[in-house]
């Protein structure tokens, strides 16, 4: 549901990275994905019982990203 990026050409689509205690998201930066995104971190808090701080989450956008007006 969520579009992932490629390393290179061949590579399989990498959607998430998780590390100990980091996890990195990757998706389209468009409205459709953003709402796939936030209802999977939404699901995640309620059957994980954890909050994500959103003061110390990031979000990041590619030079390539176009700024919509």
């Amino acid at each position: 549901m969520i579009h992932g990026i490629k390393v290179c050409r061949g590579a399989p689509l990498l959607t998430h990275l998780l590390f100990a205690d980091d996890c990195f998201l990757f998706c389209r930066a468009n409205i459709s994905e953003y709402n796939r995104l936030k209802n999977i971190l939404q699901k995640y808090e309620e059957v994980s019982g954890q909050t994500i701080n959103m003061q110390k989450s990031e979000i990041f956008f590619s030079m390539n990203t176009k700024t919509a007006y």
